[in-house]
């Protein structure tokens, strides 16, 4: 299906639509009316954003979260390996932020990685009192990484590519983050 926008077209396998009542929803009213596919409609947009790339599962099978703790914690959200989710939290609401993120990014199992460097009391006391369970991870060189290939192009924070590290070192048992990890886009 080919959706006008602007100028260009958009090839849609799947729609993702506009919230009801919205100004883009008459504008692509015809192209909403005749597409074949299938189609997605949440008032969140992060959650319609999973829903369509996890189609037709409606989630992740797996989202992990890494934190690299510090002055501010860097944190990672991944669903099954994909870049979900990327900020800096203070290290005391780091508990909130992950639930948060938790309750929006549908998912049918959760687990959170924590580094084990500077800052790691305040953010596992967070995660605490938030009721959230976690394991340790050797942070060692991660925070020094400067991410490789299309992720660094688009994440340029030190402390959420180490995140990003973590996360993947914790649930994957991966070592080192290098190009041959990351497909180019």
């Amino acid at each position: 299906m080919i959706l006008p926008r602007g100028d260009e077209y958009l090839d849609a396998s799947i729609l993702v639509l506009p919230v009801r009542g919205s100004p883009e929803e008459e504008y692509f009213r015809e192209a909403i009316e005749s597409f074949n596919g299938p189609m997605v409609r949440e008032e969140d947009p992060l959650r319609a954003l999973v829903y369509a790339i996890t189609y037709p599962r409606r989630g992740f099978r797996k989202l992990v979260f890494g934190v690299d703790p510090g002055k501010k914690c860097g944190l990672a959200g991944l669903g099954d390996s994909i870049i979900i989710a990327a900020s800096k939290v203070d290290c005391d609401k780091l508990g909130s932020a992950i639930r948060e993120h938790a309750s929006r990014i549908p998912a049918w199992k959760v687990e959170v990685y924590v580094g084990n460097g500077y800052g790691f009391s305040e953010a596992v006391d967070s995660l605490a009192r938030e009721g959230i369970g976690f394991r340790v991870v050797d942070e060692s060189g991660t925070t020094g990484s400067q991410g490789v290939g299309s992720v660094a192009r688009i994440i340029r924070d030190r402390d959420i590519i180490a995140g990003i590290t973590i996360a993947l070192r914790g649930a994957y048992g991966v070592k080192r983050v290098d190009s041959s990890f990351y497909k180019e886009v």
